[in-house]
């Protein structure tokens, strides 16, 4: 049985605050679909390839997090219009340099490409993990977490030594960190609902009302530009 829904800790909207750089614009999956481009096929990953999907990062069922030996994030996509990202960042405070904030976010889903090469992500709502930690605030258990997101294009390219480079390219198209191609065979946990999660009718807001009852403006309010962001339920 789960616990009653609770409401994430005033740390967690401020760590969210944070995530400009690797969030994107809430979006359901585009009408206006196109086929996927097989160049953005695989599992790739920022800087020295620490964050990766697949095993290793999340298990959902248990609700726990391996940290990486390093940040960044990492994405895959699979042909057949499967996603899966993980994401570890750290967080500084200049008044309080001891107080660092780190965050390990897991989520998959179905993904399509419309015409104008935006990549809209949709996750399953039941399985998306966060763990938010920091040493002077209380403890917080890993919630769950809900975001759709979008990506106003992409670039692909070859770097010097061979490697294909894949850059997303945020909803106000700004581009991303660029993420290198460690498998062209996509690496993740599985599709479909994984975990026993709460069902997508339970996932409520952070201030508690349906996440549908909120239009995009009034989440670029309460989250800055984590729009749709959603996280429920203490675990």
């Amino acid at each position: 049985m789960l616990p009653a829904l609770t409401h994430p800790s005033p740390l967690l909207f401020l760590l969210l605050l944070t995530f400009s750089p690797l969030t994107a614009k809430a979006q359901q999956l585009s009408s206006n679909v196109t086929d996927i481009p097989s160049a953005i096929l695989g599992t790739w990953s920022t800087g020295t390839g620490a964050v990766r999907t697949g095993p290793g990062f999340c298990n959902p069922v248990t609700s726990t997090f391996t940290v990486p030996a390093a940040t960044g994030f990492s994405y895959s996509f699979t042909a057949d219009g499967y996603f899966e990202e993980a994401i570890y960042t750290i967080s500084t405070n200049a008044t309080y340099p001891g107080c660092l904030t780190t965050a390990l976010i897991w989520q998959h889903g179905k993904f399509s490409v419309d015409s104008s090469n935006n990549i809209n992500l949709l996750p399953e709502p039941a399985d998306g993990r966060i763990n938010v930690t920091n040493p002077c605030e209380a403890p917080l258990a890993v919630q769950y977490y809900y975001q759709t997101e979008k990506f106003a294009g992409f670039a692909t390219s070859i770097n010097s030594s061979g490697t294909p480079i894949l850059t997303l390219n945020r909803f106000d198209g700004a581009p991303l960190q660029p993420m290198f191609l460690i498998s062209r065979t996509p690496i993740i946990l599985g599709t479909g609902i994984i975990s026993s999660g709460i069902p997508s009718s339970q996932v409520v807001s952070p201030t508690g009302t349906s996440a549908a009852g909120r239009s995009r403006a009034e989440w670029g309010m309460i989250l800055g530009i984590c729009v749709g962001a959603v996280m429920v339920a203490v675990i």
